[in-house]
């Protein structure tokens, strides 16, 4: 699709302006302008605001301007759930990491490699942390019994949860909204580079757990 000219954008911007009622379809004509000139269609709907025409174009754009917010939503929902998805991936890639170290530095004669690990869970995961509770003494709660229940199934999984760098990969995952979104940067970083914990900003799952405290416990 070719560029908008200047004089698209101008004839656009007067016309979103005008219809300023319908955020979604202003942004759209600010962003990529408009081809003809909307004076006279101003001007008309001016003279006849209430004609049955012009009342009809309101409607249809009201129905997209609820069109695009809504896609804005699904599109914003798809990204999350794709993060999500990424992360889950990158936990499993971890693991297979791992297993494949123990294999290599195992006899020839190597035993029969373990059981996947979430057949020998025993706890269960608590619903994602997002931090976004507006009420400030909800928001604590919330995440004092998520850290709780998240600690419960370090001790009760020990064999699972047996490194840190296991541990700090599960705590991502169960991060979401803006408390992922505030460290987002950090976890890449460590995602990046599992490897090499010099470049981890928490070495463990407790020095997480006291930087989410301070965002979200005190």
């Amino acid at each position: 699709m070719a560029e908008p000219t200047h004089q698209d954008l101008e004839w656009g911007s007067i016309l979103a302006n005008f219809y300023n009622t319908f955020p979604a379809v202003s942004l759209v004509l600010r962003r990529y302008g408009l081809s003809a000139d909307p004076s006279t269609l101003i001007h008309d709907i001016n003279q006849n605001t209430h004609s049955p025409s012009f009342i009809c174009l309101a409607a249809m754009l009201k129905a997209f301007d609820d069109g695009f917010n809504r896609q804005a939503q699904q599109n914003a929902e798809l990204s999350e759930a794709n993060e999500n998805l990424n992360i889950r991936i990158r936990q499993k890639i971890v693991v297979i990491n791992e297993l494949k170290d123990v294999l290599k530095s195992s006899p020839a004669a190597a035993p029969t490699p373990p059981a996947p690990i979430h057949s020998r869970r025993i706890s269960s995961d608590p619903v994602k942390f997002n931090g976004e509770e507006s009420d400030m003494t909800k928001r604590q709660q919330s995440y004092v019994n998520w850290k709780t229940q998240l600690r419960v199934c370090f001790v009760q999984d020990s064999s699972v949860f047996n490194s840190e760098r296991i541990k700090l990969l599960h705590i991502f995952g169960l991060l979401g909204g803006d408390a992922y979104e505030n460290n987002r940067l950090y976890f890449e970083q460590f995602i990046a580079n599992p490897e090499d914990s010099s470049t981890w900003k928490w070495k463990t799952a407790d020095q997480l757990f006291m930087s989410l405290d301070s965002q979200y416990e005190t």
